[in-house]
């Protein structure tokens, strides 16, 4: 096959196109801003399960408050009844028996007391919390939004070089010959590499070492005879431009 030296070299070209392509293409795919936008909504997710949880827990807090509220009425209401009781005259007994149910009263009243303190400090922390979560949250929200107009920049950019580089890829293959194209996907779609140099006594896909007889040979061939490395079967650029 002869093919100018002009056209074989704008294999090179056409290699280099697909460099940028594929590089172009993978970023797109594998955006280093989308898998963070993608974390930073993860955690936003996170935070608004959070603090809704947690506000639950405040919420069950003040229930349980309220529960022992109800409790120390009622032992607040029955140590005033008993009060009450021995103010209006008694017999000793009985006396001495509300006496001693007083007593329990209020060691009863001082433990409703205790719990019910306990509970409303966890739902005063918990509400607390529930609150932070919720203004991290929000603030993730504006990140998110900032983070996405971004992204959406970098996508469409990388979008508009796509295209352009599919463009100048076409009008490039209209100035190459059909068969050498053929060569260049064929070598490409075997070892991930088109075309090749000759450097020196290499081929720069496969960087063997080739035989004084076969460099001797290729010395000797018209540059417009297009030839392809013995080895891994690139075409052969083995002419400056």
């Amino acid at each position: 096959m002869r093919i100018p030296v002009s056209e074989q070299h704008k294999l090179l070209e056409l290699q280099d196109l697909d460099r940028q392509l594929a590089k172009a293409t993978h970023a797109l795919t594998n955006s280093q801003a989308e898998r963070e936008l993608q974390e930073m909504q993860q955690n936003m997710r996170n935070l608004k399960v959070s603090a809704v949880r947690t506000a639950t827990e405040a919420d069950d807090f003040g229930r349980q408050a309220r529960r022992i509220d109800e409790d120390l009425d009622r032992v607040r209401a029955r140590h005033k009844r008993n009060t009450e009781l021995a103010d209006s005259g008694v017999d000793a007994r009985v006396a001495r028996e509300l006496e001693h149910e007083s007593e329990s009263l209020k060691r009863r009243q001082i433990e409703l007391e205790d719990a019910e303190m306990s509970f409303l400090e966890q739902q005063e922390a918990a509400l607390a919390k529930a609150k932070d979560m919720q203004a991290r949250s929000d603030q993730l929200q504006n990140d998110v939004t900032q983070r996405q107009a971004d992204v959406d920049q970098e996508t469409a950019a990388a979008k508009t070089k796509i295209r352009t580089l599919r463009a100048d890829r076409a009008s490039l293959l209209e100035a190459i010959p059909v068969e050498l194209v053929s060569l260049y996907d064929q070598a490409k779609l075997q070892r991930g590499i088109g075309v090749a140099r000759l450097e020196g006594t290499q081929c720069s896909a496969c960087r063997i070492e080739m035989t004084p007889m076969e460099v001797d040979r290729l010395a000797g061939l018209d540059p417009e005879v297009v030839e392809q490395c013995e080895e891994c079967g690139c075409p052969l650029i083995r002419e400056a431009q």
